[in-house]
C-alpha cells in the first residue's frame, strides 16, 4: 500500500505546482515583465533576447546535472534543489538594483526547470504504471499554464514589478517545503539496463525523429515566450469600463488556455501518441504564423495567445510521453536529454529571433517561427 504522502494523487498536485513555479513563473512568466524591465534598464530587444538566451543556457546546464544524478540521488533531492534554485532566482529578481543582478536572477530562475523536469519524470515512473506514466505527464504540465495566469493576475494587481517577484519567491518557498512530504526518494534500478551512455548519445530510429522535433520546438515556441508581451507592449483594452494592458490580457488567456491543455492526457489516451503530437504541432506553428499577422487586430492577437497556450502544453507534454516510451528503461535520464535538447534551440532562439526582429520586425519573425514549427510534422512519433 502507497503510504500517504506517496500518493499519485496528492503528487500529481505537488508536481503541477512544481512546474508552474519553475516553468509558468521562473522560466516563462519572466516575458510579461520584460518590458518594465527593460524601460527601468534601458534595454533593447537584443539585448532582451540576450537575458533569455542566458536563462536558457541555464537550463541548459541544469538539465545535464539532473540528466545525470537524478537516478543516483532521487527525485527528492534533486527536486528540492530545482525549486530551491528558482526560489533564489525570483528573490534576485525581485532585490535587483543593476542590470546585471537582474541578468543573475533570470539565469538562475531560469536555470531551475531543468532540475524539475528530471526529477518529476523519475517520480512517474515509481508512483505509475507504464501505460499511465504519459497521461500522469500531461496532467501535471498544465502547470505551466497555472503559473502564467499566476503571473497575469499578479501583474494586473500590483504595478512594482518587483514586489510581484518577491510574492512569486514566497510560493516557490511553498513549494520546496511541499517536495520534502509529497515526493518519493531513490528508485532501484536494475543493474543490467541498458548503458545509459550508449541508450542516450547513440539514439536510434524513433528517438532522432524526437530529438529532433525537441530542438525545433526548443527554437521556435521561445520566441513566443520571450517576446510576445513586447508585440502587444503599449495597446490595451477596455474591459468593464476599465482599460487593461494587451499584454496582461494575453498573458491571462494564454495561461487559461495552458491549463486546458490538461486534456492533452484523455486525448493521449483516446487518439494516440502520434495524431496527438501532430495535432499539438499544426496548433503551435498555426498561432505562431497568427501572432506575426495579426498585431494591430487585437481579438486575433488574443486568440493567438489562446491557441499558442494551449496547443504548446499539449506539444510538451506529448514530448514528454514519448520520450518515456522510448526510454522507458531511464525515464529520467531520457526524459532529461530531451528536454535538454530543446534547451539547446531555447538558447538558440531569443538570440536569433532578437537580432531577426531588429531587421524585419517582430511579426515578421513570428512568422518565421511558426512555419519553422510546421516543419516539425516531419519529425513525427513511429507508433499511431
Amino acid at each position: 500500500m502507497v503510504a500517504l504522502s506517496h500518493s499519485p494523487l496528492l503528487f500529481l498536485g505537488q508536481g503541477a505546482l512544481a512546474i508552474a513555479v519553475s516553468f509558468g513563473i521562473a522560466r516563462y512568466g519572466f516575458g510579461l515583465f520584460l518590458p518594465d524591465m527593460a524601460a527601468d534598464f534601458g534595454l533593447t530587444n537584443a539585448e532582451l533576447g540576450a537575458i533569455s538566451s542566458g536563462a536558457y543556457l541555464g537550463y541548459f546546464a541544469s538539465s545535464i546535472v539532473a540528466m545525470t544524478l537524478t537516478v543516483r540521488t532521487g527525485a527528492r533531492i534533486m527536486l528540492l534543489t530545482g525549486l530551491g534554485l528558482a526560489t533564489a532566482g525570483m528573490i534576485l529578481i525581485a532585490t535587483a538594483k543593476s542590470a546585471p543582478m537582474l541578468v543573475i536572477g533570470c539565469v538562475l530562475a531560469g536555470a531551475s526547470p531543468g532540475l524539475v523536469f528530471s526529477p518529476i519524470s523519475e517520480a512517474i515512473s515509481i508512483l505509475f504504471g507504464q501505460d499511465d506514466q504519459g497521461p500522469a505527464f500531461s496532467t501535471m504540465n498544465a502547470g505551466e499554464g497555472l503559473g502564467a495566469v499566476l503571473s497575469a493576475v499578479v501583474f494586473l494587481l500590483l504595478v512594482d514589478w518587483q514586489t510581484s517577484w518577491a510574492l512569486f519567491a514566497a510560493l516557490g518557498l511553498a513549494s520546496t517545503l511541499g517536495v520534502l512530504f509529497l515526493v518519493p526518494g531513490r528508485a532501484q534500478r536494475d543493474a543490467q539496463s541498458e548503458p545509459i551512455t550508449k541508450m542516450l548519445w547513440l539514439p536510434h530510429g524513433d528517438a532522432k525523429a524526437l530529438l529532433l522535433g525537441s530542438f525545433v520546438l526548443g527554437v521556435t515556441t521561445t520566441v513566443f515566450w520571450t517576446f510576445a508581451g513586447a508585440l502587444v507592449d503599449g495597446q490595451s483594452m477596455s474591459i468593464f469600463g476599465k482599460m487593461v494592458q494587451m499584454r496582461t490580457l494575453l498573458w491571462i488567456i494564454l495561461g487559461l488556455a495552458g491549463t486546458a491543455g490538461v486534456v492533452a492526457a484523455p486525448l493521449l489516451r483516446y487518439l494516440g501518441l502520434k495524431s496527438t503530437y501532430m495535432l499539438a504541432i499544426f496548433a503551435t506553428g498555426a498561432a505562431l504564423c497568427l501572432s506575426g499577422l495579426a498585431t494591430d487586430t487585437k481579438t486575433f492577437v488574443l486568440m493567438s495567445g489562446g491557441v499558442f497556450g494551449f496547443a504548446y502544453i499539449m506539444a510538451t507534454s506529448q514530448l514528454g510521453a514519448w520520450a518515456m516510451t522510448i526510454y522507458a528503461a531511464r525515464p529520467s535520464s531520457g526524459f532529461g536529454l530531451t528536454f535538454l535538447i530543446f534547451s539547446v534551440g531555447a538558447v538558440i532562439g531569443p538570440i536569433v529571433a532578437g537580432s531577426l526582429a531588429e531587421q524585419i520586425g517582430l511579426g515578421s519573425t513570428f512568422i518565421a517561427a511558426g512555419l519553422m514549427t510546421l516543419g516539425n510534422l516531419s519529425c513525427l512519433p513511429g507508433s499511431k
